[in-house]
């Protein structure tokens, strides 16, 4: 259970953290007049802003939850590790 809530809170953690990112340059975009910024890795999408004449739209694509799900894997396995015990380990060897 202490892992499934690690896991789960390190994929809250790091949405919430990928969101405000997206947010923030979607402000400065706004600010700078960019036009359109597709931030992607290969070929999975991010966010796309697209700016306009005083208006910003924001997409928020399957990347920014596709990084929180590995960030909320990593905190689980972290968890995993750092609660068992050097004892247990040696037991399970």
């Amino acid at each position: 259970m202490r892992t499934l809530r690690a896991g789960l809170l390190g994929f809250v953690v790091a949405l919430v953290v990928e969101l405000t990112l997206a947010a923030a340059l979607g402000l400065s975009v706004n600010g700078s007049g960019w036009g359109d910024v597709r931030l992607a890795l290969g070929p999975l999408p991010f966010v796309t802003i697209e700016g306009g004449e005083g208006t910003v739209r924001m997409s928020v694509r399957e990347g920014v939850f596709v990084i929180a799900l590995i960030a909320g894997i990593a905190n689980a396995v972290g968890a995993r590790v750092l609660a068992t015990s050097p004892k247990e380990a040696a037991q399970e060897r």
